[in-house]
């Protein structure tokens, strides 16, 4: 009798667009409080463990970016958003991975370039943490992805974005930087 309870509460929240039938939102944690993952973050945020993994629990339900175009939502450890000026499934994460923040862009396919222009701001300001990451065939920084880790510059607030480029003559930089991403430590 239980178990057809279980099945049937299942299927309703199934029905009702609660869970996605590949959601592991059933195995929450105790402590977390329910917010919606889908879409391209949703996407992202399973690739990542979900509620299990780095980013921990969704702490805000996914909306509309107040820098440029797309979506953000924030988790325990982290953030992500969608960058659609960057690609059409351009989406970046960042996370508390304990001694440093790790970043990750995925995917500005169709568009590729030679490097990536890495914008790391510590409480509001440039504190020498940028960096240019050549896209290599067959490491962590290809064409149209990415990841790479910051070091931290102590407790405060980070904004990441990043920008690619092609080179031949200086950077040419077309579609412009990503959304960018904010995470207090």
């Amino acid at each position: 009798m239980k178990t057809a309870l279980r099945i049937i509460l299942t299927a309703a929240a199934l029905a009702s667009g609660m869970f996605s039938a590949t959601s592991t939102a059933t195995a929450a944690p105790a402590a977390c409080t329910f917010h919606s993952w889908s879409g391209l973050i949703g996407d992202r945020y399973n690739t990542f463990g979900g509620l299990t993994g780095v980013l921990g629990c969704p702490t805000t339900d996914e909306r509309d970016v107040s820098e440029g175009h797309g979506r953000i939502q924030y988790f325990q450890n982290g953030v992500i958003t969608s960058s659609p000026t960057t690609g059409p499934s351009s989406v970046e994460t960042l996370w508390n991975s304990g001694a440093q923040l790790s970043f990750d862009w995925y995917t500005t396919a169709p568009l590729n370039y030679d490097v990536w222009l890495l914008n790391v701001r510590f409480n509001g300001t440039d504190r020498g943490l940028d960096r240019e990451l050549p896209a290599i065939s067959g490491t962590a920084v290809g064409r149209s992805s990415g990841r790479t880790t910051i070091g931290f510059a102590g407790s405060g607030n980070y904004r990441v974005a990043i920008e690619g480029c092609d080179l031949g003559g200086g950077h040419t930089c077309r579609q412009g930087w990503t959304n960018p991403l904010y995470l207090s430590l």
